[in-house]
């Protein structure tokens, strides 16, 4: 085979490759309203766990294990919230709390946003109030408290925004009920 014969399959080889590439950062790419984003770059696989049992302390009528596309899908549009609410007026923001969480401020949004990629995440699927939904629990993780948090729900008081959760509805696609831990008990104390 003569040498130019060997530069044009090896360019068209590498041509081939380029478009390979390129399909995979289409294919890979989610579009926001700030920038496009890849869900690698939201959290990691690695840092993301579907758990496979319902954690005695939820509170639901069901159980189900959601899949990795429906995790993927969820974690994307939990992005995607998180965006439009750091855009929202303080009248337009969720209110929920729970004994141990308050409703979220747009500084903490701020402060998650900015820093998203560092959390864990724990994705359980439940039904709650005539709803199926994924239960999202994001924390900050720590080897020495968390070391099976792949399997075991971690479960926190306080912690602030380094411990927040949000339900996902597939069927509707929304995010809803977000919650933030408080920074401290005594402040989950005096609501």
């Amino acid at each position: 085979m003569n040498i130019e014969r060997k530069k044009g399959i090896l360019r068209k080889h590498l041509n081939m490759c380029a478009s390979c590439i390129f399909a995979v950062y289409v294919l890979s790419v989610v579009v926001t309203a700030d920038k496009p984003v890849f869900c690698e770059e939201i959290i990691e696989i690695e840092h993301q766990a579907i758990l496979a049992k319902k954690p005695d302390k939820i509170v639901s009528a069901g159980f189900w294990i959601p899949s990795k596309k429906q995790t993927a899908e969820a974690l994307r549009a939990i992005n995607k919230y998180l965006t439009e609410l750091s855009k929202a007026e303080y009248s337009d923001m969720p209110r929920t709390t729970t004994q141990n969480s308050t409703a979220p401020t747009k500084k903490q949004i701020s402060d998650i946003r900015k820093g998203l990629w560092k959390y864990r995440v724990q994705y359980m699927g439940i039904y709650f109030d005539n709803r199926k939904v994924i239960y999202c629990n994001f924390f900050m993780y720590d080897p020495k408290k968390y070391a099976n948090w792949k399997t075991e729900y971690v479960d926190v008081s306080v912690g602030g925004v380094s411990f927040w959760q949000i339900d996902y509805e597939e069927k509707t696609r929304q995010c809803t009920d977000l919650t933030i831990n408080n920074e401290d008990l005594k402040a989950g104390l005096k609501q």
